[in-house]
């Protein structure tokens, strides 16, 4: 990072909210290497072979829990104890089945009424 500075190092034995692995298949000890570029960039370099194996900025942080902890769920406290993120998404789409299920009714009760005077 040319003209950057370097202001945190730390090694990590575990996955964070941005390194992750569901099936835990994604290379452990990573070095996380925190920079002050506009971006805030932070690097993580695998320490078996010395290479860069991600590389995020704020924005992708955000996009990582507006996308992947909205769409896909993954919050860190929920995606390390499985059988709960499976019962908090089968409650959430029964949730949604349910709203849709009550609001579609009345909307089709109310079509065939105007649709039976016409």
């Amino acid at each position: 990072m040319p003209g950057a500075r370097i202001v945190e190092q730390t090694l990590l034995d575990d996955y964070d909210s941005y390194y992750y692995s569901r099936r835990r298949q994604t290379a452990l000890p990573v070095l996380r290497v925190k920079f002050d570029d506009p971006m805030r960039t932070w690097v993580y370099v695998d320490t078996h072979t010395s290479s860069i194996v991600a590389q995020i900025h704020k924005y992708s942080r955000i996009e990582r829990w507006l996308y992947n902890g909205l769409h896909s769920f993954d919050l860190p406290f929920l995606y390390v104890r499985r059988p709960l993120w499976d019962i908090v998404v089968l409650v959430l789409s029964a949730g949604g089945i349910a709203l849709t299920i009550t609001t579609m009714l009345p909307a089709w009760r109310r079509l065939r009424r105007h649709l039976g005077r016409a």
